[in-house]
């Protein structure tokens, strides 16, 4: 009778010890699959920040040159108004000048 419930007790442990391997395997593939998507998932996160960050320089570097350039473009219409208002004067104190009439010269005979 003692070797029967030592053959019971042993078929016991060994599928008891089967099973806790098993698990055991489980728990490591698990375990690997959860670390591989939490390292996957901070490479994301720092690849979306590296890459969010170099399109922020970049819109900045973008909206800067667009000021400069807007700048530009001011100070040369600025420019263009300026010229265009002295030819403008220049050519209406033409007609006026030509409108005018000539002086008269009252000549005295002496």
């Amino acid at each position: 009778m003692d070797d029967v419930w030592k053959d019971k007790v042993d078929d016991s442990l060994a599928r008891l010890w089967n099973e806790v391997h098993a698990i055991k395997g489980w728990m490591v593939g698990i375990t690997v699959a959860v670390t591989v998507s939490v390292v996957l998932s901070i490479l994301s996160i720092m690849l979306t920040l590296n890459v969010s960050g170099k399109l922020d320089g970049l819109s900045f570097k973008i909206d800067h040159d667009f000021r400069v350039q807007r700048a530009e473009l001011a100070a040369e219409f600025r420019a263009q108004r300026a010229e265009v208002a002295s030819q403008i004067t220049a050519i209406s104190n033409a007609i006026v000048a030509v409108k005018q009439q000539a002086p008269q010269f009252i000549l005295v005979p002496a």
